[in-house]
């Protein structure tokens, strides 16, 4: 028995009613795994930052021990100084990760890491290490932040920044701020650092370690 063309209509409405409610239903699936899914990319992005920071700040420590020492004879090791930011984005009162240190400069989201670092000691921002080369003024307190590495994190603005005289606490933050940060005390630093922190005696340019050191020079390597 043929088909009347008003039931063909009602078939043709229901297939394509079908078909709206099909799609209407993956587009509502899609949106709500969109939030997990960009949730959980950006909690990857924030290991990624952590695992990078973590890496640069023994580099840095490292580094600091190796190539400055205590230059201002004050028998504490003064911290590698920032690199100047020039047009980039770095926290306030502060600057970037030295290019030098063999580490990754770039975090997840395409800025540069910021870089504090606090010259502690009985002698700061003396001519000898390069009056205020790129350190702020520290204090006589082994108990005080040395060094602070952080990224700027998804909004790519630093929301964190660092205290320039010594007093108060070292790192500002404003609240709810997404930044990634680690800072590290100068007695975190000779824990950390393997005893290239703690200088010996009679000579503030040799730090007393009883173990074989083996520094790879990174850039080098990459090049």
């Amino acid at each position: 028995m043929p088909i009347s063309p008003s039931r063909r209509g009602n078939i043709l409405f229901v297939l394509f009613a079908s078909i709206a409610m099909v799609g209407a239903v993956g587009v509502i699936g899609m949106n709500m795994m969109k939030g997990p899914v960009r949730a959980m990319a950006q909690i990857t992005k924030r290991t990624i930052a952590e695992n990078h920071i973590i890496a640069s700040g023994r580099l840095v420590l490292i580094m600091s021990a190796k190539d400055n020492g205590d230059c201002d004879g004050d028998g504490m090791v003064e911290p590698l100084p920032w690199m100047n930011a020039g047009a980039n984005v770095a926290p306030l009162n502060g600057g970037l990760l030295p290019s030098t240190i063999g580490a990754a400069l770039m975090d997840p989201w395409g800025n540069e890491y910021g870089y504090c670092a606090w010259d502690h000691g009985t002698t700061r921002l003396d001519d000898a290490c390069g009056h205020g080369a790129n350190r702020l003024q520290g204090a006589n307190s082994p108990e005080k932040t040395v060094i602070a590495i952080m990224s700027a994190g998804p909004d790519k603005i630093f929301q964190t920044g660092c205290q320039p005289d010594g007093s108060g606490d070292y790192i500002l933050r404003l609240p709810g701020n997404d930044d990634v940060v680690l800072s590290y005390s100068f007695a975190e630093a000779m824990a950390l650092s393997g005893g290239l922190w703690t200088l010996k005696d009679d000579d503030i340019q040799t730090a007393t370690i009883s173990k074989n050191i083996s520094v790879t020079d990174m850039a080098a390597k990459n090049n």
